[in-house]
């Protein structure tokens, strides 16, 4: 997961759900434009991943430090067992 925010006059966030291709490298496959980024917006976004594709049981799962995308994801999908990584 990605967010990026601030970067243009309206203030949306932009989030982005990337997976790791068979190369080992990341690609986008799902986006998300928000005009905040809280738990609810995002786990809307998640819902809707799941209706469009499935149930999602990744072995990691990296955001940024920011809470709500891990809380949300737990919520919308079936965590067993994932290692959480957060990066700065």
């Amino acid at each position: 997961m990605n967010s990026t925010h601030g970067m243009n006059g309206y203030d949306f966030n932009l989030i982005t759900l990337v997976v790791v291709d068979e190369h080992g490298e990341g690609f986008p496959v799902a986006w998300c434009i928000l005009n905040r980024g809280d738990k609810t917006l995002i786990q809307i976004f998640y819902d809707s991943i799941k209706t469009n594709i499935g149930t999602l049981s990744p072995k990691y799962f990296m955001s940024d430090l920011a809470e709500q995308f891990y809380s949300a994801w737990t919520i919308t999908f079936t965590v067993i067992q994932i290692v959480k990584v957060t990066s700065i």
